[in-house]
This record gives C-alpha cells, structure tokens and sequence, in this order.
C-alpha cells in the first residue's frame, strides 16, 4: 500500500525546504495543488502550485483536499494526490481531506514545529526583510495562530518533527526522511 506524507505546519517553518530537498535528492514527488491566488513566489510557486481563475478552479473535479487562505482556495484532486509521495497541506484541509479521500493510499500526517520567533525571521527574510516584508510576516503569523491550534495539530499528527535555531535544515529533512524509509519497511515486511 503506498504511503502519502501530509506535511502540515505553520508558516515559515521549513515544510517547502524540507519537501523540496527531499524530491530533488531522492526522487519523491509532491502534490502541485490548485490555487487561485496569483502567483508571488516564483521560485517555490512553479514547484507547489498550478495557478487557475475562479472558474477554473470550480471545474476541478474529484476534489479530495480543499481550504481558503485569505479569500483564495486551495485544493486537489484525487488523482494529483494518489500520484505523489509528498502534500504540503494545512490543518482544515487535512480535515476535509480525511472525510472526502476513498482511495487506497494510507495517509500519514507529520507535523512541523518550529517556534513563532524562527518563523518569523524566516518569513521576513523570505519576503525581503524590509518594513513591507515585516508586515507580510506578521500576517501569515496572526493567521497561523488562528489556523493551527498546537493541541489539535499534535492530535492528528502521526509523527511531530520539531525545526528549531538547533538543528539544521539538512537535520530536519533527513529526519523526514527516516520516517519514510520506517513506514517503507513496516509495509514490505506486512506484505
């Protein structure tokens, strides 16, 4: 039974690092979602999203993940997401996507921790660390503090990674990676 890792975590926290890595040294593949916010990041947005209209996005059919991130949705199909090892997703869409997913993929969700001072100085810094990026920063900071309650997080999580000013990227990733490999080797000895 294949395996798909739901990669959930608030923002700035190394989750698109981490997956990223991940693909390009070990050939894993990763869910491109639906999205009908305009494109801002290019580098990160060719790789995790494809960019659609409002209608376009409503046409999507089998939708098995869906959320809004101020006022713009989210979501993915159930043949995107049967086709990938690895979906960053966040906390409401891992909930609709338990409800609505009836595939054959087991599911497995890992939460990436990391502290609220680190995400931010990552986000600034992703944003161009001036005063516009401080703003940016501690937008997607109050909304993550809505968006993700630690105690239900850490609920349904199936495995909690914690991304801290001690550890590496390298670390985190290959520690993600170690959980993987596990759960690989939990289904070839089942089989």
């Amino acid at each position: 039974m294949k395996t798909i890792y739901l990669i959930m975590g608030e923002s700035g926290c190394g989750k698109d690092s981490m997956v990223n890595t991940l693909c390009r040294r070990y050939g894993y593949s990763r869910v491109k979602s639906y999205t009908t916010r305009p494109s801002r990041r290019t580098h990160t947005d060719k790789l995790s999203h494809i960019f659609v209209n409002d209608k376009e996005f409503s046409e999507l059919k089998e939708l098995v993940a869906y959320t809004e991130f101020d006022g713009y949705r989210y979501g993915t199909t159930k043949g995107q997401l049967e086709e990938s090892d690895l979906y960053i997703i966040d906390y409401a869409g891992i909930k609709y996507l338990e409800e609505s997913y009836k595939g054959d993929c087991e599911l497995k969700v890992v939460y990436i921790t990391s502290s609220e001072v680190d995400r931010f100085l990552w986000l600034k810094k992703r944003y161009g660390g001036d005063a516009a990026a401080t703003e940016q920063a501690m937008h997607r900071i109050k909304h993550d503090r809505l968006a993700f309650n630690n105690e239900e997080c850490r609920a349904i999580a199936d495995y909690i990674i914690e991304n801290s000013t001690y550890k590496t990227l390298e670390e985190v990733t290959e520690e993600l990676h170690t959980i993987m490999l596990q759960e690989s080797e939990v289904h070839s000895d089942a089989g």
